[in-house]
């Protein structure tokens, strides 16, 4: 009797330390591998996991919430059913890609001729780009000496920010597994994708070059682009939980995909718990507003052209909340230089911008304050159009009457549209 407990007992406490005990380590051919995302929702079936499929896991990284876990796994299609049968503890996807969303970057040998009007040197002055002049995010009623620009941490989830004379960047962060910077910070960004984002955004007021929205305002550049200006979906989710950790106010995304991801989703949903206003590209796919500006969380950003036309290239769906400038937009590059660049990734910038005035007047407004105000206050080409360009101006001006407002009613946009040529 003594013996048959034993046995018992025995068979009790390896089954109390294997819970899924379909975990059995992974022996098929490697050939037929694909790297997927898991998301574990207790720390016991991470643990397991952990322990019995080390071989199989290719990073692990703890998120805000310390009650998830979150692994790269290369996994056969076998062991990925099994580990989706365990849908109670644990979500697992395939380790989609996500890209940029600009369609063309172009270097500008001379800024003062090719941006400013073709101005003599002598007479040159620095100015806002046209592209900012359009939606008039040159006027603040709070100057920029009065206002908490640079209590509102904006960070851009990209390729990374270089160092530029135009740019004050608080922090970088790489999440690259290859990290491609210098000491001298050449190389905080090989593609120079995020730092043309952050010229719209933040570029300063400094007797050279061009201005932007928030000028001088600190950036926090998290780098998870590759060479290629793409990055997995781990990288994305990676960069969206060191924002939450690092309370980034206002964080801006020109990249995208396709493919829905309830795992991404689930980092968007806690970032905006956390307070973060998210903002994205809605993709250069001509119709359909890509992942994640398709989600109700974020602000999903189309671009239209100089006269206020949608653009060619531009998603134009019934998920896109607001346009703004993506073509012919002048802005920072590498090497301490300029570029012109097109492509809703450029469109974004400009209502991050706008994002952070909102919060810079008042922190306590939250994503969906943000949202509503930045479409209501927005210019509309005729009455019945739908497409909404941002205009800060008018945002600015409603922003009081607009909260008071119990049902915050839609703000009377008395503006006309600075039209500009976009062929530069």
């Amino acid at each position: 009797m003594k013996k048959i407990f034993s046995i018992i007992l025995v068979f009790v406490l390896v089954s109390m330390s294997l819970p899924l005990k379909s975990f059995a380590k992974d022996k098929s051919n490697t050939t037929n591998y694909k790297n997927y995302l898991v998301e574990i929702y207790d720390t016991k079936t991470y643990k397991n996991i952990k322990s019995q499929y080390s071989q199989n896991i290719i990073n692990s990284f703890r998120e805000s919430n310390k009650n998830k876990h979150t692994m790269v796994m290369s996994l056969s299609k076998d062991k990925y059913n099994i580990f989706k049968e365990n849908k109670n503890s644990i979500a697992i996807e395939e380790d989609i890609y996500f890209k940029a969303e600009s369609t063309g970057i172009n270097e500008i040998d001379d800024i003062l001729t090719n941006t400013l009007g073709n101005q003599e040197q002598e007479t040159y002055s620095e100015e806002y780009p046209s592209n900012i002049k359009m939606v008039k995010g040159t006027s603040r009623q709070t100057s920029h000496e009065n206002n908490n620009d640079n209590t509102v941490k904006v960070a851009i989830l990209d390729s990374g920010i270089s160092n530029h004379s135009e740019l004050n960047i608080a922090k970088h962060v790489s999440l690259l597994d290859d990290k491609w910077y210098d000491n001298c910070g050449i190389h905080y960004d090989i593609t120079g994708h995020g730092t043309s984002i952050a010229g719209i955004i933040g570029a300063k007021e400094n007797d050279n070059g061009i201005i932007g929205i928030c000028e001088g305002i600190d950036l926090y550049s998290i780098q998870v682009l590759d060479a290629n200006n793409s990055a997995p979906l781990s990288r994305i989710v990676e960069g969206i939980d060191w924002a939450i950790e690092n309370d980034i106010d206002v964080l801006n995304m020109s990249f995208g995909t396709n493919t829905n991801s309830q795992i991404l989703h689930n980092a968007i949903i806690r970032a905006n718990q956390n307070g973060m206003v998210l903002v994205a590209a809605a993709g250069n796919t001509t119709s359909n507003t890509q992942y994640p500006a398709r989600y109700p969380e974020v602000i999903s950003v189309g671009s239209v052209d100089g006269s206020g036309n949608i653009s060619d290239f531009s998603a134009d769906d019934e998920f896109v909340d607001i346009y703004a400038p993506g073509e012919g937009i002048i802005t920072t590059g590498l090497f301490n230089g300029y570029i012109a660049a097109e492509g809703t990734s450029l469109a974004t910038p400009h209502v991050t911008a706008a994002a952070a005035i909102i919060k810079s007047l008042d922190e306590s407004k939250n994503a969906s304050n943000i949202k509503n105000l930045i479409v209501a206050s927005s210019y509309r080409i005729s009455e019945n159009s739908n497409v909404a360009i941002l205009d800060i101006e008018n945002m600015i001006n409603h922003f009081s009457c607009f909260y008071e407002s119990e049902n915050e009613e839609l703000c009377i946009n008395n503006n006309s549209l600075d039209e500009y040529n976009e062929d530069v």
